[in-house]
């Protein structure tokens, strides 16, 4: 969910020369995943921002933007987690069953 809203209103509000591609997102949330992020702020994407943009003008560009970005996120994501999680095969599983099950009650 935060990785599609994240890429969402980068398409938005940055105009890049090389649109994101489905690779680099997933390369992107494989970094924060590896490295243990529990929130996006402007250091962590100003530390792993190579990872979805590969032209320097692009990198620029989503630097320029990040405050404007995690504004959007903060109110649409954060609002009352302190995590960013990222679901274990198990627990998507285990929501995927009780939606199931409520749906047939």
């Amino acid at each position: 969910m935060l990785l599609g809203l994240v890429t969402t209103w980068v398409k938005k509000t940055v105009r890049m020369e090389k649109p994101l591609a489905l690779s680099e997102v997933i390369m992107w949330a494989r970094t924060l995943q590896m490295c243990n992020v529990k929130r996006l702020d402007k250091n962590v994407v100003e530390a792993t921002v190579s990872e979805l943009a590969k032209r320097e003008k692009d990198v620029d560009r989503l630097l320029a933007a990040t405050n404007r970005i995690l504004k959007i996120i903060d109110r649409r994501y954060y609002q009352n987690r302190n995590i960013l999680a990222f679901p274990k095969q198990q627990e998507v599983i285990t929501t995927q069953l009780n939606k199931h099950q409520l749906k047939k009650a």
